[in-house]
């Protein structure tokens, strides 16, 4: 088997490489937002500007592809899906309170 430069011919050396694969694909990419370097006070605002309506979120939620697996938080979509009239409120405040300060939560 060969991933990258890397290749793997015993079963243990196949499954390092099928997991250094996976890992790959599957771990969140770290965001970080760092207000010091924004240095027009125009593009300050722009995630200011940005509003979502419960609606939006609904929309959203209940666009959730059933056949996909968990993500990182480890939230079913089923579960999102059935739970979507208790969650938009929440999620629609979580959202944009993120959005006005600058927090990814």
């Amino acid at each position: 088997m060969r991933l990258d430069q890397e290749t793997g011919s015993t079963g243990e050396q196949i499954c390092e490489l099928v997991a250094k694969h996976f890992k790959i694909v599957f771990e969140p990419e770290k965001f970080h937002l760092n207000i010091n370097n924004i240095s027009d006070s125009e593009n300050c605002n722009v995630l200011n500007s940005i509003h979502l309506s419960e609606d939006e979120i609904g929309e959203a939620v209940s666009g959730i592809d059933l056949r996909k697996s968990a993500g990182s938080d480890s939230i079913p979509a089923v579960f999102l899906r059935k739970s979507a009239e208790t969650i938009v409120v929440p999620l629609c405040l979580l959202f944009n309170q993120s959005l006005v300060s600058f927090l990814v939560v």
